[in-house]
């Protein structure tokens, strides 16, 4: 993650040229990785039925990895960040008021924001609120473009890990983000990937409305007013 100002302001500013959504240091999101059944296989099956390792990471707009954690594959991406370094720790490392983007299988927090839930909603989206979705979706699809280059450039990690511990695995899928960024540094556009192509694997789940998740909303709907066109405000 960047440790000065002026770094936090280079990511900020990348997210803002996307589509002008304001103070995003990040984009979040899991991916699954296949591996060989473990001795130990209990807890390492995902939802689709096949061992695996959920890798979380945040992106800047360039799809360059910042950050990863690495959980089991039963793991929900939800359950993955509660128990992260990150998720543990969000509010001590990002710069204050400013925040991360997350597709809506995460929970909604003041560092965390997520779109708009039409049931959360009465059932149906304002306008403005549609329009923050896309605008946020737009931002945020970064970090599933970068897992989609990253299983495209390299075939050992679109393919089943056949290393025999989950240590082993973790390592190469390390190696193979480690090359990525070099990748990206050396602007190499050999592979490229654009929102179609990007995986979509969302779980919803509920969550309770508490004081702060109040506050949180509070928060979007604001940003929402902010990004919504002054020409469509009635």
């Amino acid at each position: 993650m960047p440790s000065s100002d002026a770094e936090w302001r280079n990511v900020m500013d990348g997210f803002a040229a996307i589509r002008g959504f304001p103070y995003v240091c990040g984009a979040v999101d899991g991916s699954l990785f296949e591996i060989a059944r473990p001795a130990e296989y209990e807890g390492w099956y995902c939802k689709d039925f096949y061992p695996a390792i959920n890798m979380q990471a945040i992106c800047d707009s360039r799809r360059r990895f910042m950050d990863y954690d690495m959980r089991p594959g039963s793991y929900s991406d939800k359950k993955t960040w509660k128990t992260s370094r990150i998720g543990l720790s969000v509010q001590n490392v990002l710069p204050h008021g400013c925040h991360l983007l997350a597709d809506a299988g995460y929970t909604l927090s003041c560092e965390l924001l997520t779109p708009y839930i039409p049931r959360e909603e009465g059932g149906e989206l304002s306008r403005q609120q549609e329009y923050y979705n896309y605008i946020h979706s737009a931002t945020r699809m970064a970090i599933e473009c970068a897992f989609g280059m990253l299983k495209q450039r390299f075939r050992l990690v679109r393919r089943q890990l056949e290393q025999k511990s989950s240590t082993n695995c973790t390592r190469c899928i390390l190696g193979a983000m480690v090359l990525h960024n070099i990748f990206i540094d050396l602007e190499d556009d050999t592979i490229s990937l654009n929102e179609r192509d990007a995986p979509r694997d969302i779980e919803l789940e509920m969550e309770p409305i508490t004081d702060r998740r109040d506050i949180c909303r509070a928060k979007r709907n604001d940003l929402a007013t902010l990004l919504y066109p002054r020409a469509n405000r009635r």
